[in-house]
This record gives structure tokens, C-alpha cells and sequence, in this order.
């Protein structure tokens, strides 16, 4: 991703630094713009300082990457390629669930590992990712949670590429497989 804005915006190194889920720097310097979540780094914000910052989504500009993947070993794939489909298909029905359903279940759940979320951070994330459709949107809108497209991969290659991230001919496929498991978009072929 800072690759991306690098190239795009012509940053220089001096500009960039390591996202760390801190928004000290943020507090401290009017003129500084802060890589965060969106379901909850404006909500902090707002705590903090009393009204949301600007927010700049980076699919909103052109950045083509997923936002949140999966990943495993091809051993696994291979060795176990049922738990990684039945995992899949898991996670897909798990945030229809919590999206078109009662997500309470999933806030007990999640306070419950960690009790210093506070329920109004969890609805304010609840409520940013079903207003923005940031996982329900694009693909997924046609082909359900989860989708990847090759052209989607393509373009996430192309702009990297452009970034000099990957080299030109870099074989961008072997990154993910895509396969119908029961009727879901999303799986993996060993």
C-alpha cells in the first residue's frame, strides 16, 4: 500500500513510515496523514479531538489490492485441502451472518477475547463496514463474500508492478486459485 501512494503521489522515503496502529503522530502533527482502519481509527479520532478526521479511502483512489486475506501453505492445501475449503466457506458465511444478521453474537464474542473493546467502537465499526459495503461491495456483490476476480489480481499486479514492488513477468497467479466451493466463489485447488 505505501508503495502505491509512493508512486502515485511521488512521496519520498522520508515521508513514509510503518503503520503501527498508533495515532500519537497523528495528535501531534496537524500536517501528517495516517494509513488506519476505517471502522476504527476515525471513530479514536473523534474521541480524541471531538469531530471525524478526513478519511481517504484507498480503493476511492485506485488502489486495487484486497484489503484483508487469507493465507496458508501449499502444503496444507494439499495435505488438507477440505479444512482450508471448509474454513473458507466458514469465514464467508460468518460475515454474512454478522452483516445481514444480529451481529450481538459476534460482539459477545469479540469483547470476550478482548474485553477493552467498547461496544460503541464495535457498532461504529459494524455500522462503517455495512455503510461503505467494504466487504459486501465489487465482486462480492455478484459473486458473494469473498470473490477474487484474475482481472482484480491483474490490476493489484500491474499497479505494484508500476511501483517496482514486483518485476515485470512476475507470474501474479500463482498468488491465489479460485474454484466453486459449494456454489462460493472462493477455494482453493491443490
Amino acid at each position: 500500500m505505501c508503495l502505491f501512494l509512493k508512486h502515485k503521489y511521488h512521496y519520498s522515503d522520508s515521508q513514509i513510515r510503518p503503520y503501527d496502529f498508533n495515532l500519537a503522530p497523528f495528535f501531534t502533527n496537524k500536517n501528517l496523514a495516517v494509513q488506519g482502519f476505517l471502522t476504527s481509527e476515525p471513530f479514536l479520532v473523534k474521541q480524541k479531538i471531538g469531530h471525524y478526521p478526513v478519511v481517504l479511502r484507498l480503493d476511492k483512489v485506485g488502489f486495487d489490492g484486497y484489503a484483508q486475506l487469507i493465507a496458508t501453505s501449499k502444503k496444507l492445501i494439499k495435505s488438507n485441502p477440505s479444512l482450508v475449503q471448509r474454513f473458507i466457506a466458514a469465514s464467508a458465511t460468518g460475515w454474512k451472518s454478522y452483516l445481514d444478521g444480529n451481529p450481538a453474537p459476534a460482539f459477545a464474542l469479540i469483547r470476550k477475547a478482548n474485553p477493552d473493546m467498547s461496544m460503541s467502537l464495535l457498532k461504529y465499526g459494524y455500522d462503517q463496514l455495512k455503510a461503505h459495503g467494504i466487504v459486501s461491495s465489487g465482486d462480492a456483490r455478484t459473486m458473494g463474500i469473498g470473490a477474487m476476480t484474475d482481472a482484480r489480481w491483474r490490476s493489484f499486479y500491474e499497479q505494484m508492478r508500476e511501483a517496482k514492488l514486483y518485476p515485470k513477468g512476475f507470474d501474479y497467479r500463482t498468488a491465489f486459485t479460485l474454484r466453486f466451493v459449494d456454489h462460493h466463489p472462493m477455494g482453493v485447488t491443490p
